[in-house]
């Protein structure tokens, strides 16, 4: 509650602090992974799924065949299974900040079932059953969103830092949930959706990693440890044992 006293930062959620102050590395993957492909890529309309291809193919896509040709795709898949794992145990760890409550319960299950999807996208590359690869691999664009909304929304009624951050969470987790919502109308409608399912995924690495540093200044900023209090001289701590 705006101010209410700073709630402790646990050594837990220090740790998850770290964890997730390295996830926007996700996107240095997949720009250097995107630089060695093979076949003509464009972020504007190649899908992600696109740079894991284990194959030289073409994918059916609904709104045309696409080629894909991604030679460092186990690069590509081992960055998506590493964000799903990280995603995961930083927020497990970092919601130790917040009340046990149900709310913060069904956060840390959003945040695992969104890690679980980015886990099988890794393990269902797009070239070999595309269906199942849409099966596992939907399920983050909606988790991924819903749970940073519900996590910034905890930490919006917190206060100082956390409260600011949380504020600017919820309104990335919303635009993120509405591009999530438009990369699902432009699959049903046979279209690429490049663009916005890049805008649902994008963004939520860059808040985790700000609320990561949030964390580690909070831990080590003013009030982190325990004040060190002189001894005094010698007549004021016989003083003080008179009173």
């Amino acid at each position: 509650m705006p101010g209410a006293t700073p709630r402790p930062v646990t050594r837990a959620a220090v740790v998850g602090a770290a964890v997730w102050t390295i996830l926007p590395l996700y996107w240095l993957v997949e720009v250097v992974v995107a630089s060695r492909v093979t076949a003509p890529f464009s972020f504007l309309t190649h899908t992600i799924s696109d740079l894991g291809a284990s194959t030289c193919t073409w994918i059916p896509y609904r709104w045309d065949w696409v080629e894909v040709c991604s030679p460092w795709h186990p690069l590509m898949n081992g960055a998506f299974a590493a964000f799903g794992i990280l995603l995961a145990t930083g927020a497990w760890l970092v919601s130790t900040v917040l009340p046990p409550t149900r709310l913060r319960a069904l956060t840390r299950a959003l945040f695992v079932c969104a890690g679980v999807s980015a886990i099988g996208t890794a393990l269902v590359p797009i070239d070999t059953v595309i269906d199942l690869h849409s099966l596992v691999s939907v399920p983050i664009f909606f988790f991924a969103p819903a749970a940073t909304t519900l996590l910034a929304f905890q930490l919006a009624r917190e206060s100082g830092a956390l409260r600011t951050v949380g504020g600017l969470g919820v309104g990335i987790g919303v635009f993120c949930l509405i591009a999530a919502i438009v990369t699902v109308t432009l699959v049903s409608i046979d279209q690429n959706w490049s663009i916005p399912e890049r805008l649902t995924l994008w963004p939520l690495p860059l808040w985790a990693s700000m609320l990561g540093a949030t964390l580690l200044l909070t831990r080590r900023g003013p009030g982190a440890r325990p004040a060190q209090h002189s001894p005094g001289t010698p007549s004021e701590v016989g003083a003080t044992s008179r009173v």
